[in-house]
């Protein structure tokens, strides 16, 4: 695999480069934390390049810029338990990274309630999956109130494989939860 140098980036010395993906062997460069490599192939599924994360000859690589992916789930007024049912597949032929997730609703649970977001592999119960957040998203907050889930800190619990789902699993009953939002980010790996 050939890289093309373009350009010094920074003045710390910091390099741009071109080619069709991120050094997996050594290339007879070595490259310095900070480096870039710019995709410069056709695939619209590719990322827009990655960057250096530790040196040397691969060294270490991030995507940068890959494709967003979004699952949204609107929950109608007078949610329960039931409202929360089923899997969505991610994405069935690439691999992806839960990134973010973001919700948000228009009248808080009468209770205590959680909500949690699971990775549910082909052949797994939604129950049974990975949790994705560190804790479950309280449903008793504030209304209209953007509130973000705090991804679980095992890198393993956010990295879906092609054809894995995400499904959520609410506790307890939710009784008077309204108009519920909720989006999950996910980038291409």
């Amino acid at each position: 695999m050939a890289f093309k140098f373009l350009n010094e980036l920074t003045p710390e010395g910091k390099r741009i480069f071109r080619g069709d993906a991120a050094p997996s062997a050594a290339t007879g460069t070595t490259f310095r934390a900070g480096d870039l490599i710019l995709y410069n192939g056709g695939d619209s599924r590719k990322p827009i390049g990655w960057r250096c994360t530790t040196a040397g000859d691969p060294g270490t690589w991030e995507q940068v810029g890959v494709t967003a992916i979004e699952v949204r789930y609107n929950i109608a007024a007078g949610a329960v338990t039931g409202d929360f049912d089923g899997v969505q597949v991610v994405d069935p032929l690439h691999a992806s990274k839960l990134a973010a997730v973001r919700m948000r609703y228009q009248t808080a649970s009468s209770a205590a309630e959680t909500l949690m977001v699971k990775k549910v592999p082909s052949g797994t119960a939604k129950a049974s999956g990975t949790d994705c957040l560190a804790a479950g998203m309280a449903l008793n907050g504030s209304a209209d109130t953007n509130i973000s889930g705090t991804l679980h800190a095992t890198a393993a619990n956010t990295e879906f494989a092609a054809g894995d789902g995400v499904g959520l699993v609410a506790s307890g009953t939710p009784t008077a939860l309204d108009g519920v939002g909720i989006v999950l980010i996910f980038v291409r790996r």
